[in-house]
């Protein structure tokens, strides 16, 4: 069971944890939230504010988070992407194939088959040249060479500053990249620096939060610091990174969730079932802690391990700028869930703003999309 259960939290936390750092949006006001609704198949998208009430009309194919004070929006007439500003000016003109969430004051801007970056006034900073791009994070930006097909970084000019030598990166986080390569059939990862020299080799799967990373050693799991060294014994069957404190772990016997200290003491024991639902036998998420409270599948705790929302959650963001995105399930007189509602609470668990989600397909397709990677703003920030 265990080695069934392992790959499967590996894989959707890997994309859960990839843009963690990036899901914290700075709370200029007014705060604007995503909204869309479907009307017989056709999907349309606006925002609303703190107060849920609508603020920029639903006119859109699809809406992204606000960042650096613009919002990615997409043409319903002719699909392509653009950018408003927060009174719902088009700020960039929707002619972009693809536009990703501003980082940094740069987005990654498709045109035809090749990504590049473009500013907030819509300038092409990079022309399009890489077959894949991520958001700007610390200053470079990783990128998928066309003539390599490896990936490596560059700078906001678009220059290497990392060669494209490798099979997989992730972002650079605390100074340090995790990578993957293979030299001479041998799979090797790495957390290299900016200068593309290795810094330590170990078979790491996140990147470094809070100093730590969580590493894999004999099929368990523990963290090592930025010099390779064990802090944390490998004891765990899997962990989350370090965030506000603590850390996520998973004991497989228990198949129970818990979280951690920084000297490897539970200050919350493992009590959380995150792959099921409390009634519903679908599969949730659990989040590691942001400011200060952890979703857990049912509910939101704080770092005591007391609830403080508590319900029927199938899926979660993080918490930004003092709101939640979710699914909830609802039941029947017989204790069947019948269908689900998703939307937006506050820290008191309230709805601000909601729509039905019928039950079964969109249930879960919905799931997958918030609740497999544990934020929306992954994809986002791509």
């Amino acid at each position: 069971m265990n080695r069934i259960i392992l790959p499967l939290i590996m894989l959707l936390s890997t994309f859960s944890l990839l843009a963690a750092s990036a899901d914290t949006f700075a709370a200029d006001a007014p705060i604007l939230l995503p909204i869309e609704v479907v009307k017989d198949g056709i999907p349309s998208a606006g925002y609303i504010n703190s107060e849920g009430k609508t603020v920029i009309p639903l006119i859109y194919e699809s809406a992204k988070n606000f960042s650096d004070g613009l919002a990615v929006v997409q043409d319903k007439k002719t699909g392509r992407f653009g950018a408003i500003n927060k009174q719902g000016k088009v700020m960039i003109p929707m002619v972009h194939d693809e536009l990703k969430l501003f980082s940094e004051g740069l987005a990654a801007a498709r045109k035809s088959e090749l990504w590049g970056f473009i500013d907030t006034n819509g300038n092409w900073v990079v022309k399009p040249m890489f077959l894949e791009v991520f958001s700007h994070q610390a200053g470079v930006a990783a990128a998928l060479s066309p003539v390599t097909q490896k990936y490596g970084f560059i700078t906001r000019l678009g220059e290497w500053i990392v060669p494209p030598v490798f099979d997989t990166v992730k972002p650079f986080s605390e100074g340090l990249a995790l990578v993957t390569r293979t030299r001479n059939d041998v799979h090797e990862t790495l957390f290299i620096n900016k200068k593309a020299e290795l810094v330590v080799l170990a078979p790491a799967y996140l990147s470094f939060q809070e100093g730590l990373a969580p590493t894999l050693k004999d099929g368990k799991v523990g963290f090592i610091d930025a010099k390779g060294t064990w802090v944390i014994e490998p004891n765990f069957d899997y962990a989350l990174p370090f965030s506000d404190g603590l850390a996520t772990v998973y004991d497989a016997v228990e198949n129970k969730w818990g979280f951690i200290n920084k000297q490897g003491q539970y200050m919350i024991p493992p009590s959380f079932s995150p792959l099921m639902t409390m009634h519903s036998g679908l599969g949730a998420n659990i989040a590691s802690f942001h400011a200060g409270i952890a979703y857990v599948g049912d509910g939101f705790i704080d770092k005591q391990g007391q609830y403080v929302i508590q319900g029927d959650f199938i899926s979660s963001t993080n918490f930004r700028n003092g709101f939640a995105k979710v699914i909830k399930l609802k039941y029947n007189a017989d204790g069947n869930v019948t269908d689900g509602i998703e939307g937006y609470i506050n820290t008191r668990g309230e709805f601000i703003w909601s729509k039905p989600v019928p039950y079964i397909d969109d249930i879960i397709v919905q799931a997958a999309k918030y609740g497999s990677h544990h934020h929306a703003f992954f994809e986002d920030h791509q």
